[in-house]
């Protein structure tokens, strides 16, 4: 089986993807950041439907608690704080008129009756205590102007009604006066819906309620727990990208072995029996090279001409003359 070869700086950058997918991992799943939070956090409070609500109302008395509740890891405070409201509002069912929580930040705007206020307030208060309470007293739910307003638009109407049962009105005057009686009947009628409604709300006390989560520093044993986290989820998402990278390689490299063996030529198999590609994507043998076709369409294997080039003395007649002289020595010896 032929193997793939990998060079060093493809390796490298191999393994510092995985080191840091790995150490991503980590910090997402051990929560290591939160180790830094040096002061508590809370969530921030933005505008939202229930501040209209409280600060339009026309409740003779209206009632503000904030809440802060500390958590931290390992507590839920904020869950069982929530929870403990909800519970007063179904024991005493109070009448909702807005409500919003969530993870971190919980709104309720209340009704409470004025015979049971002193109860329910004593339990709003007594655990968890707010942070703060605030006590607002509404002058403007009066009711005697409104009634007043009535009366004289109910004065108007009866003049209307007698100008209508005169005979002498031209077609276009009784439709005027059609709606006008129209027109101020709809006045009385949502001014003396809001009496009741004034009415009715003077034997509440509306009650506005919120609750933030504030998160603790974490401890020192909290922050070692978080970073033995961190090294294990580190260490285990690293083996397991190697484990799941050596798989990668393995099957592919039985997909071109099963390739090869069902007659399909891939750059792997073709590098190991010797098959190159050319210039335009075509391949062929390189041995093929070494041999000269004929006519007669079978090819004869070239000879190799290996010429040899002898060096030529520039001057023989000086090496002839040593060469005697070496002879005269001899024989003199």
């Amino acid at each position: 089986m032929a193997a793939i070869y990998i060079s060093k700086k493809v390796r490298n950058i191999i393994l510092i993807g995985v080191t840091l997918f790995s150490i991503i991992i980590g910090i997402s799943k051990s929560n290591i950041l939160k180790t830094f939070i040096s002061k508590p956090s809370t969530a921030v409070h933005r505008k939202t439907k229930a501040d209209k609500i409280f600060a339009s109302s026309d409740y003779e008395t209206n009632i503000n608690l904030v809440y802060q509740i500390k958590e931290t890891e390992k507590t839920n405070n904020f869950a069982k704080a929530d929870k403990q409201i909800r519970n007063i509002i179904d024991k005493y069912q109070l009448g909702t008129r807005f409500n919003k929580h969530s993870a971190s930040y919980s709104d309720y705007i209340l009704e409470i009756p004025k015979d049971k206020y002193d109860e329910v307030l004593n339990e709003l208060t007594t655990n968890p205590k707010p942070a703060s309470q605030e006590l607002v007293t509404n002058s403007g739910t009066d009711t005697k102007n409104l009634e007043k307003e009535v009366e004289n638009l109910k004065e108007t109407e009866k003049v209307y009604l007698r100008q209508y049962k005169n005979e002498r009105l031209t077609p276009r005057q009784i439709r005027e006066i059609q709606v006008n009686i129209s027109l101020v009947g709809s006045k009385i009628d949502s001014l003396q819906k809001i009496i009741q409604e004034r009415n009715r709300r003077r034997d509440f006390v509306l009650a506005r309620i919120q609750m933030t989560k504030l998160l603790q520093p974490s401890s020192m044993k909290g922050q070692l727990t978080r970073f033995k986290s961190f090294l294990g989820w580190t260490a285990v998402s690293f083996i397991i990208s190697l484990i799941a990278l050596t798989a990668m390689y393995g099957i592919y490299i039985i997909m071109d072995k099963l390739l090869v063996t069902a007659g399909v030529k891939t750059k792997v198999s073709a590098s190991r029996y010797g098959y190159k590609y050319g210039k335009y994507g075509y391949g062929g043998y390189s041995g093929y090279g070494n041999y000269d076709y004929g006519s007669s369409g079978y090819g004869e294997k070239k000879r190799k001409v290996i010429k040899k080039y002898i060096r030529k003395d520039a001057k023989p007649e000086e090496d002839e003359g040593e060469e005697e002289k070496n002879n005269v020595d001899k024989e003199n010896r």
